[in-house]
């Protein structure tokens, strides 16, 4: 659980530093309340909540993880500001989940594998996606659910049941 505004790097990258669920009841690691901070270069899994939960926190940087075996891969929520990139979620129920949160930047990820969707915005307005990929999850690549305003932009889906889905969600 983190709740202060840290720094926390790995030093051989995501391939070598694995950090497995301790209770699988609760996130891998979470990320919470916080303003600023970066996660990067880890991977996370084996929790029946999400390998990483970012909640509450505003300007995050993580990237380069590798988010596998969870629930959700990586959960966004109630969380502004904040900047994904090159992150994997893989084997996963969701891959990348944005619920409740506006005005972050997801770019360069990738969501694949997945057991139901790659990439999944819930009630999110003024995100932007772009340049990511979404494949051989096995319903939708990208779903958004009353999730306004935001901008998707060379953003690939392919081998999964639906590239992209929308539902009641608008400009």
């Amino acid at each position: 659980l983190i709740r202060k505004p840290l720094i926390i790097r790995s030093q051989n990258g995501n391939s070598s530093t694995i950090i497995t669920a301790k209770d699988r009841r609760k996130a891998v690691v979470k990320i919470e309340g916080v303003k600023g901070g970066e996660f990067s270069g880890f991977t996370v899994k084996g929790s029946a909540v999400a390998g990483l939960h970012v909640r509450g926190a505003s300007g995050v940087k993580v990237s380069s993880v590798l988010a596998m075996e969870s629930y959700t891969g990586i959960f966004v929520e109630e969380s502004s500001g904040s900047v994904f990139s090159e992150n994997t979620a893989s084997g996963n129920t969701d891959g990348i989940a944005i619920q409740n949160s506006n005005n972050n930047v997801f770019e360069k990820n990738h969501a694949d594998s997945n057991a139901e969707k790659g990439f999944l915005l819930v009630s999110a307005s003024a995100n932007r996606l772009e340049n990511n990929t979404a494949d051989s999850n096995y319903w939708n690549g990208i779903t958004l659910w009353s999730s306004h305003s935001n901008v998707l932009k060379n953003n690939t889906a392919y081998k999964n049941t639906y590239g992209i889905v929308m539902s009641k969600s608008e400009n």
